[in-house]
């Protein structure tokens, strides 16, 4: 992952609401500094809707995106082309984002998202990467604060945009093609966590973003929030640097990806 040159990126101010021209460009990016953070279904039956918002979030800075994003139904794969989204700041609550609103021809259940491409703040097409999935529906907990509720009324009346069906693809060869990215001794890090989180009335007190290649390597860390001492922080990061790490598996392949790792101090 090149965080180095992610660095590097000029992201377009709030205050700069340029129009994107979203015409497809064959370049690729090497990396996509802006990732989806949340999908809400907006209808009656939330996991089942035909109109979603969607948070988009920045790795580095607060900033207007424009671009494309990807949703996968089954194997039927959505595009929707936005422009001028205002992301949230990796660790920020999704709530700072402004939704964009995407409207499908019927109403279905998402099984994964990410950006595809991006027009501003550059422009290129994305690999999968960061790819949200649904959560474990066992997993009560929220490390980031997300009020859904509230990012439900902010989105109630923007304009949609649609999501056209582009491709139908095979079903994927493996039995579990999509898995969040875990620690090695855990099968799921978020089941890992709601079950020390019950045994504990504290919420975690260090919250590290931990950045992985697809080769299940760790390429960077940011600590995203932390309530306790300096020298407790720096013992959850040696911890959280010290674990082994599979990646994000999306469609039975490995992609980069970030897992949120905890600590209670």
């Amino acid at each position: 992952m090149a965080v180095a040159a992610a660095l590097s990126l000029a992201l377009t101010s709030p205050g700069n609401r340029a129009e994107a021209q979203l015409a497809p460009t064959p370049s690729p990016l090497e990396y996509c500094p802006f990732h989806v953070a949340e999908v809400e279904g907006l209808d009656r039956a939330p996991e089942v809707s035909q109109n979603y918002a969607i948070a988009l979030e920045s790795e580095f800075a607060q900033g207007l995106a424009s671009g494309t994003l990807v949703f996968y139904v089954g194997n039927d794969r959505y595009e929707a082309s936005f422009a001028s989204a205002t992301a949230s700041v990796r660790g920020d609550s999704p709530n700072e984002a402004t939704p964009v609103v995407v409207q499908f021809p019927a109403a279905v259940h998402i099984d994964a998202a990410y950006v595809g491409a991006l027009q501003l703040p550059v422009a290129g097409y994305c690999d999968p990467a960061n790819v949200w999935l649904p959560a474990d529906p066992g997993d009560t907990t929220a490390v980031i604060p997300f009020d859904r509720d509230r990012f439900r009324k902010a989105a109630a009346h923007l304009p949609a945009i649609d999501a056209s069906l582009v491709q139908r693809e095979p079903a994927p060869s493996c039995d579990h093609p999509d898995v969040a990215a875990h620690p090695v001794e855990t099968v799921s890090g978020a089941a890992a966590l709601a079950q020390v989180l019950q045994k504990s009335a504290a919420p975690p007190s260090v919250v590290i973003a931990i950045a992985l290649t697809a080769g299940d390597s760790i390429a960077a860390s940011k600590v995203l929030a932390s309530t306790a001492s300096h020298a407790a922080q720096e013992r959850a990061l040696h911890d959280a640097l010290s674990e082994s790490y599979v990646t994000e598996r999306f469609r039975c392949e490995p992609v980069a990806s970030t897992y949120i790792y905890t600590a209670l101090h």
